[in-house]
């Protein structure tokens, strides 16, 4: 996700379910190849009753690989793509006691996929893991996110594209895959103390950095591109630039507060891009949203958990969002969102109240 919002918590030994295997074929949609080791590599992987892998004397049939669970709504991003509304968030990097290593980032992703995920979004230490768990489906079934680090100041925009470039690669060589679904920059090029795309220069290292990653796109590495914590200054410096942001992942929930806080809902719809939240729910070190009195009350009179009147909040201001969890039954209510809906009052109540007014949306531009 675009910053921390939960660690793996304990995990147990986690046995795939088989009845995946025969879950309805929704293909994600790409003419992309199928991916793993080239020793095992499936040539299609569509087909159910096995593919052909050629080989001389040694060749032999492999089973076609079973697709991931298709029960998640999807948006359709600008260029067309459709991408599963939410997704497993595994968090990008270590945070305190929370860290993730290979074992634990596989064994989460299969958990999620066992009770209904088909996307996930990862990161920098998670991404071995994350690609061990995805090459156990129908690559075409499953999305995967992934994210390379912003330029800094101190670069020339040259280094900045170059240092993009050998991001990407080292991205899709961790999860050994050979394209992922969508790519983020999970910043914007800032100066050292938080201030970001304020003049001539960090906004020529943001274009520098897009123009580099829209490369990567234009050659079919990767079907969608987009950025994470970018404000709506951040946004405007990509102007004039094809595509704009596909996506943008933004730390959003209700109380923060506002339906559009710091106008960055506002901005993205400015630039045809699709927010998607991080922390849903609230910073990691905020429980006020799931405690309050008010999703506690709400929650109640739909026979839903506060967790969910708050990811429902997000879904149904037409924003998608990826959530933390290794609970199977907090899991479950993430995607037990979509049939129901908050009424008009409920969704003003909760536009309204201030849950953690001092979270930002990131991306902070001064």
């Amino acid at each position: 996700m675009g910053g921390f919002a939960g660690g793996a918590g304990a995990l147990a030994t986690v046995v795939l379910l088989s009845v995946l295997g025969t879950a309805v074929v929704a293909v994600v949609g790409s003419s992309l190849p199928a991916d793993g080791a080239a020793s095992s590599r499936l040539l299609d992987g569509r087909s159910s009753r096995g593919t052909r892998v050629e080989g001389g004397a040694h060749a032999h049939t492999r089973t076609a690989l079973p697709p991931a669970p298709a029960g998640v709504p999807r948006v359709t991003l600008a260029n067309g793509v459709e991408m599963p509304r939410v997704l497993l968030g595994m968090g990008p990097w270590c945070n305190g006691h929370d860290c993730y290593n290979d074992t634990a980032a596989t064994a989460d992703v299969r958990l999620a996929f066992s009770v209904g995920f088909n996307g996930v979004d990862g990161g920098y230490s998670n991404e071995v893991g994350v690609g061990e768990a995805v090459r156990g489906f129908d690559r075409t079934t499953v999305w995967v996110t992934s994210k390379i680090p912003p330029c800094h100041n101190s670069l020339t925009v040259e280094a900045c594209a170059l240092q993009t470039e050998t991001d990407f690669g080292k991205q899709l060589a961790e999860l050994n895959l050979s394209y992922v679904d969508l790519m983020l920059l999970h910043g914007p090029p800032n100066n050292g103390s938080g201030t970001a795309c304020v003049g001539p220069e960090l906004c020529g290292l943001a274009r520098a950095q897009w123009t580099a990653l829209t490369a990567k796109y234009t050659a079919g590495a990767v079907r969608a591109i987009g950025v994470s914590n970018y404000c709506g200054t951040c946004l405007d410096c990509l102007a004039g630039l094809s595509p704009s942001p596909h996506v943008n992942q933004v730390q959003f929930h209700a109380g923060m507060p506002g339906a559009d806080p710091a106008g960055i809902a506002s901005a993205c719809k400015k630039h045809s891009t699709e927010l998607q939240a991080y922390s849903p729910l609230g910073n990691y070190l905020n429980h006020s949203l799931i405690h309050a009195n008010l999703t506690v009350a709400i929650g109640l009179a739909h026979n839903k958990s506060s967790a969910q009147i708050g990811l429902r909040w997000v879904l149904q201001n037409n924003h998608s969002l990826a959530v933390a969890a290794s609970n199977p039954d907090y899991l479950k209510e993430d995607l037990d969102v979509f049939d129901w809906e908050l009424t008009p009052s409920e969704m003003q109540q909760l536009d309204t109240v201030a849950f953690a007014p001092e979270d930002p949306t990131r991306g902070v531009c001064k």
